[in-house]
């Protein structure tokens, strides 16, 4: 009997129904079966991001960003993986190429906000969460950074 192959569709199915261990488990497999898919690595890394494990889950999104360096997403869950793992500097690096690559990407503007203010960049954290608003006027997220940024600047 020919082994059907497993596909990115089957993996979020079982996580919609709530079966991470079975879906990361599949994950891998996808991985194995295909070790230059860099959606296959994405996948993965999202799954270890859910199951808390930042260090596989970094070491995925690295994977998927060698292959396809030009996509944001990947970068994006590069960086929360090594925010996670408190490696600030790469996590910064990462959330900058997002927003490089894909420069309406509002997530990636605020938690690399998120970053600059702990680090006290106050004035690149307000630039950055002014962008966010800007571009999704309806997102909450870059209100709140905004509104952060600008109550530690004392305004």
């Amino acid at each position: 009997m020919a082994r059907v192959p497993v596909s990115i569709s089957q993996i979020r199915q079982l996580v919609a129904a709530k079966r991470l261990p079975e879906a990361l488990t599949l994950a891998r497999q996808l991985t194995d079966a295909e070790p230059k898919s860099a959606d296959a690595w994405n996948e993965r890394g999202i799954l270890e991001l859910r199951v808390a494990d930042a260090v596989a889950a970094e070491q995925s999104f690295q994977r998927a960003s060698k292959i396809m360096p030009h996509v944001a997403a990947y970068h994006h869950h590069w960086a929360s993986a090594a925010q996670r793992l408190g490696k600030f500097e790469v996590a910064e690096a990462h959330y900058v190429r997002a927003v490089e690559l894909s420069p309406q990407t509002v997530d990636s503007r605020v938690r690399l906000a998120e970053l600059l203010m702990r680090r006290g960049a106050l004035a690149e954290a307000e630039v950055q969460c002014r962008r966010a608003v800007q571009d999704q006027p309806g997102n909450v997220h870059g209100h709140v950074g905004l509104g952060l940024v600008l109550h530690r600047l004392g305004r």
